[in-house]
């Protein structure tokens, strides 16, 4: 009898006062030119609880004619002195929220806070390793990596 181990797994929330964050708002700017094809780009604003901009973000989602749509934040920054308070996280569960069955991946590249992040998201069981990459300490990039995750 072969047991069916999804009926029994329980997603994680994702919810950020669930893990102590604070709450973000995160407002869909509109572009200014409408993206033809398969791929759109789209800036997001940050807010805090007192809808203060506290951060930006750039996400790209690629929608192929086959296949799964994807989404990667291209750039996400959160205010200097506002850094290691949780924005970051609480911002990245907001995002997939938004994005619903749209997958969330990593892409390359990645800043040590966004590894951070991502490593965040895998310890609470939101996502998966899929490279381990490496880290460059050598170049003018230095401390970024390239392992790649993506949400589960």
């Amino acid at each position: 009898m072969t047991e069916n181990h999804e009926e029994n797994f329980e997603k994680p929330s994702i919810d950020p006062e669930s893990y102590g964050l604070p709450k973000v708002i995160i407002e869909i700017q509109q572009p200014k030119k409408e993206s033809k094809g398969t791929f759109k780009s789209q800036k997001l604003i940050i807010k805090n609880e007192q809808n203060e901009e506290i951060g930006t973000a750039t996400l790209n989602i690629s929608s192929p004619k086959k296949g799964e749509a994807s989404a990667y934040l291209n750039t996400i920054n959160i205010k200097e002195e506002l850094r290691g308070r949780g924005y970051g996280k609480s911002a990245y569960l907001e995002i997939i929220k938004l994005l619903g069955s749209v997958k969330l991946k990593s892409g390359f590249g990645l800043s040590r806070g966004t590894k951070k992040i991502w490593d965040w998201l895998l310890l609470n069981g939101l996502a998966r390793k899929l490279d381990e990459g490496i880290v460059d300490e050598a170049t003018e990039n230095a401390g970024y990596s390239s392992a790649e995750y993506e949400i589960i």
